[in-house]
């Protein structure tokens, strides 16, 4: 059984391989110009992925305090609150697991692989 500091070292690991594998591609011509729409859909993934995690979260605290005799018009008031305790929650564990080492690397790592990729389509117009 997997633990979740497993499933985030292996996802970093992943992110990590394909950001290396999109800076190995944008160093060939020919291939510069698709390593952004790569880039794009690494960063949509992750986000469908963290996006997943967070309404699970949500939802779990949701049906814990409505079976701890929370009643619905209590839990709608108190919407906002819960949702902020949610996230924080998970900025917090996010900071501890060091994944935002992660996720800043991998921002830098994508700010030079579209600016390498403007430098090669600017030279490729010029020849």
């Amino acid at each position: 059984m997997s633990t979740p500091a497993t499933e985030a070292v292996l996802l970093s690991g992943i992110f990590l391989l394909l950001s290396g594998s999109c800076i190995v591609v944008l160093n060939f011509d020919l291939m510069g110009r698709w390593v952004p729409i790569v880039g794009l859909l690494v960063v949509a993934g992750v986000a469908v992925v963290a996006a997943r995690a967070t309404m699970v979260a949500w939802i779990t605290v949701l049906v814990l305090l409505a079976f701890a005799g929370n009643r619905r018009r209590v839990l709608v008031k108190q919407g906002r609150q819960i949702t902020a305790d949610v996230a924080m929650y998970l900025s917090a564990v996010l900071v501890k697991e060091r994944g935002l080492v992660a996720v800043a690397f991998a921002a830098v790592l994508s700010f030079v692989a579209v600016v390498r990729s403007m430098e090669i389509d600017s030279l490729s117009v010029s020849v």
